[in-house]
């Protein structure tokens, strides 16, 4: 007879702690993305220095067991993740900006000077 058991408290925590490091590690790199984008000016800079300091997109499995991800960033994943508003704690949905329901990872002063500077680069 085949049986499954729930993990302890104590391996759903550590878990849970596991994927809480991770994600502030990855939040960490976004807002790195964002602050360093306005300050190079550039995401051909901004890509270089990614580059340079060994920063690749997040990996995972894929359902199939393919390892996906951990490559360097491209500059079209850049503009992809400097005009994302999940970042900022929104939604869209056909074309509108809702507020979400999960927290922010940069502040709209961030966010606004990234999308001026956007603006100025078209």
């Amino acid at each position: 007879m085949f049986m499954t058991t729930a993990a302890s408290p104590a391996r759903r925590s550590a878990g849970a702690a596991t994927a809480a490091r991770r994600h502030r590690g990855e939040a960490e790199i976004v807002r790195s993305i964002f602050r360093r984008y306005v300050e190079l000016g550039s995401v051909r800079l901004l890509k270089e220095e990614l580059e340079a300091r060994g920063t690749k997109s997040k990996s995972w499995t894929s359902a199939s067991g393919r390892l996906r991800g951990g490559k360097p960033f491209s500059r079209g994943a850049l503009h992809l993740i400097l005009q994302n508003r999940t970042y900022l704690g929104e939604v869209v949905h056909k074309e509108q900006s809702h507020p979400g329901e999960h927290t922010p990872i940069i502040d709209q002063p961030l966010w606004d000077a990234v999308q001026a500077q956007r603006e100025q680069h078209h």
